[in-house]
């Protein structure tokens, strides 16, 4: 049972990890980060501080985090990002996919497509993307080169480039300027009275008042944008949570992914104790007056375990990982990247069609039952020092 439930956590894991590029090299710092313009590195990138810049090669992916992103240099692979303020200026061989406050490309150069999201979104005229481009932003000015499509979604678009296919916008302020071309169709939804002078559009013109738009695909797209932005931000609370956790008790979540690891059919005996025997402990103290105060104290640590579980799984993703596949990256590596990477494959993991959802009850429960046998270790070591 033990070694069945470890090789599908495990397989699990691997069949996420197996879709993200061998890890090679980590640069991290609390405030700085820098690959300077005559560094090369030659394998995939892991970069995280308040502030990156990149101006060397890096012949692999680069994977980068931070409150403020300049890239000058050379990738030759994919760029994943997120961030406060994004700069791209270098060259981008493949695919950029990246998530920001305030995105600005002057210059850059893209060899494949673009996925983004933000508040700004900023492409100048000296900018080409090889690829087509898929955004979500409050403002969108668009003045590069995009040689396939786009699909976008933002409060205020203007566009002033050109579009080697089809574009397909959902804006409340849309404005084509003088020497923008759109080579394919466009179709567009809008505020009333927008239009587009047509001789810029070599193809078809289909405008959609905002108003006309049918109700029920607006409510489905509302509902699958909050969403998307429900669980981005979720991951983001959980990693800010997850990243104070380790920092003042980094023992107790390490002992908490290796308790699941040594005893998991022990963690999910303890998981459904916790899941089902804290609030029916809650109950039982509502029905005496003097009892009330701490059956509401017993109902708050209950919430707080069960929205703590997702970090713990993060730390038992890594034990599982560490044991199994002897990546030293795991164990010596920045264990703040560690986490975030763990925690996201959590949330990639349970929104999967059909599985997702035993997939997070078993990982929870694993990770509320092995909080609670590290605590009660954790307690008796205490006891028997007399602290």
């Amino acid at each position: 049972m033990k070694k069945r439930l470890l090789a599908l956590l495990t397989g699990l894991c691997l069949f996420v990890l197996m879709t993200v590029p061998a890890l090679a090299v980590f640069e991290s710092g609390d405030k700085y980060a820098f690959i300077p313009d005559d560094e090369v590195v030659d394998d995939d990138l892991f970069i995280i501080a308040e502030e990156v810049v990149i101006e060397g090669i890096v012949n692999g992916d680069v994977f980068a985090a931070g409150g403020k992103i300049t890239i000058t240099g050379t990738i030759n692979g994919d760029l994943y990002a997120a961030g406060g303020l994004i700069d791209i200026s270098g060259i981008i061989t493949q695919d950029v996919i990246v998530v920001g406050d305030t995105i600005t490309l002057d210059g850059a150069q893209i060899g494949d497509g673009m996925i983004t999201a933000g508040q700004l979104l900023s492409i100048d005229s000296s900018t080409t993307l090889g690829g087509g481009l898929i955004y979500a932003a409050s403002n969108m000015d668009m003045n590069g080169t995009v040689t396939r499509g786009v699909i976008g979604a933002s409060a205020v678009t203007s566009l002033k480039g050109k579009v080697g296919k089809n574009v397909l916008l959902a804006t409340e302020e849309f404005t084509m300027l003088p020497g923008a071309q759109i080579q394919g169709d466009l179709k567009y939804w809008a505020e009333a009275g927008t239009k587009v002078d047509e001789s810029l559009v070599l193809g078809s013109i289909e405008y959609v008042e905002k108003n006309q738009k049918v109700i029920a695909e607006r409510s489905s797209f509302d509902r699958f944008a909050a969403q998307v932005s429900g669980q981005i931000w979720s991951y983001f609370a959980a990693l800010v949570i997850g990243g104070i956790f380790i920092s003042f008790l980094p023992k107790f979540y390490h002992r908490t992914g290796k308790e699941a690891m040594e005893h998991p059919a022990m963690a999910l005996v303890y998981g459904f104790a916790v899941l089902f025997g804290m609030p029916f402990a809650a109950f039982l103290l509502m029905i005496t007056v003097i009892g009330l105060p701490l059956s509401f104290i017993t109902l708050a640590k209950y919430f707080i375990i069960l929205y703590c579980g997702k970090i713990f799984v993060a730390a038992i993703f890594t034990a599982a990982l560490t044991k199994w596949t002897k990546w030293e990256w795991l164990s010596k590596g920045n264990e703040f990247f560690v986490f975030a990477l763990m925690l996201m494959i959590f949330f990639v993991l349970k929104n999967l069609p059909y599985v997702g959802g035993v997939i997070q009850g078993i990982s929870l429960l694993l990770a509320w039952g092995a909080m609670a046998m590290t605590t009660s270790e954790t307690i008796k070591v205490l006891k028997k020092a007399k602290l």
